[in-house]
């Protein structure tokens, strides 16, 4: 789109934009079984489905969630208590927590994807912006579920959260328990929204005049690379790294703790003689 204006006061703005989605899905394993979870294939599902229970909240010091526990057949004295711990559902109803209570709670695969560039121009000066997003898969945190990033035992460092304490009934993050090297079902903490828009770059350039030391043509620049991560929960409310760094040789689609966000800063000087 070019708006008002002649010669070095032209506006010029142009736009590219994509839209992407990709639909797999498992049509068939061995003869006569449909699910492999020892390796999260599913038959009707795509490559890259959570299977595990379901958080839904932490057990909380209260009358109501006392019983819950007792008729579910869960400790509630010693180090052994279930309070302060991670709640999950009795899915089937049969008032125990075993393997029958794990369900499919999503996949790497996202709805869609798009990305969009968008450039503006205007006396000698160009600006460019370039992004890219993800929307509506699962993604699986390894720096929140597993290792020693966040087991609430009090002899490793940890991430810094909010955790529950018999003064603090926060409904996320579990207690910590020295007699536990991993909090009790902390694979339900690594699953989060993988809804992302990445920045990938934003370039900002000025044209010199032509006259400028008797050269052809002068742009100097500086780019951004990577640098705004918007839309994120798991980065922005819950201490993630990078949502889009997944580990492409594990079918869950995890992230690794030791790929972090990074950015750069490029200054440059394009001249022609």
């Amino acid at each position: 789109m070019n708006l008002a204006g002649d010669g070095r006061n032209k506006v010029s703005w142009t736009s590219d934009i994509n839209f992407f989605l990709n639909r797999g899905k498992i049509t068939q394993l061995q003869e006569g079984v449909t699910m492999d979870i020892t390796n999260s294939r599913f038959v009707g599902y795509p490559i890259g489905t959570i299977f595990d229970y379901r958080k839904i909240g932490i057990w909380q010091n209260t009358a109501a969630d006392s019983a819950l526990a007792k008729s579910l057949g869960l400790s509630l004295t010693g180090t052994g208590s279930v309070i302060g711990n991670i709640k999950v559902e009795d899915v089937n109803g049969d008032n125990k927590i075993n393997a029958s209570d794990r369900v499919i709670l999503g996949s790497s695969q996202p709805r869609w994807s798009a990305g969009f560039t968008n450039r503006l121009a205007y006396k000698g000066f160009d600006f460019t912006i370039v992004a890219f997003g993800r929307f509506g898969s699962t993604i699986t945190s390894r720096m929140h579920n597993s290792g020693f990033a966040n087991t609430f035992q009090g002899n490793y460092n940890n991430l810094r959260v909010n955790y529950w304490t018999p003064t603090n009934g926060e409904n996320f993050w579990p207690k910590p328990n020295a007699a536990s090297t991993n909090t009790p079902n902390n694979s339900t903490l690594g699953y989060f929204d993988g809804t992302f828009v990445k920045v990938r770059s934003l370039t900002l350039g000025y044209n010199l005049p032509n006259s400028f030391l008797n050269l052809r043509s002068a742009r100097v620049y500086v780019t951004a690379n990577d640098a705004f991560i918007l839309f994120s929960k798991y980065r922005n409310v819950y201490k993630g790294i990078d949502p889009e760094a997944i580990n492409a040789g594990n079918n869950r689609g995890e992230i690794n703790v030791d790929t972090p966000a990074t950015y750069s800063i490029l200054f440059g000087l394009n001249i022609t003689l």
